[in-house]
């Protein structure tokens, strides 16, 4: 069982009050908030924080914090081939519970990490990696 936390939620601050005598205003523009996704598409699911869930034999589990729901998406890739990553930003974790080594490729296809079969709940900065790749 993965057990989702906290890791990567994002930091509280408080909005700073302004100078005496000047009003704040807003930013002009606002930027929406974009769920992460993987193309080819593999299935997902939300999990909120402190939650259990599984990560079956032969899959290779990832879950990054997803910014229009507020709690962790875990995407469990199966397929051999590359997975492309789209706004996966921020701390996460994986568990490779496949058979074969998963590599985590960066922006100019070089290998950041290679994961190895088995092994536990492994934190990693999401925002380096451009597409898991399977065999």
């Amino acid at each position: 069982m993965l057990m989702a936390s906290a890791v990567g939620a994002p930091a509280r601050a408080a909005v700073p009050d302004s100078a005496p005598g000047t009003t704040a205003t807003a930013p002009e523009t606002a930027v929406a908030a974009v769920a992460p996704s993987v193309s080819p598409a593999v299935p997902s699911f939300h999990v909120k924080d402190g939650a259990l869930f599984s990560c079956a034999v032969g899959s290779f589990c990832a879950a990054v914090r997803d910014p229009t729901t507020g709690d962790w998406k875990v995407h469990v890739f199966r397929q051999c081939g590359s997975h492309y990553l789209s706004n996966w930003v921020g701390d996460g974790f994986y568990r490779n519970n496949h058979t074969v080594p998963v590599k985590l490729i960066g922006s100019n296809g070089n290998v950041l990490r290679e994961v190895p079969p088995g092994g536990g709940i492994v934190g990693v900065d999401w925002s380096a990696v451009w597409a898991i790749r399977l065999c």
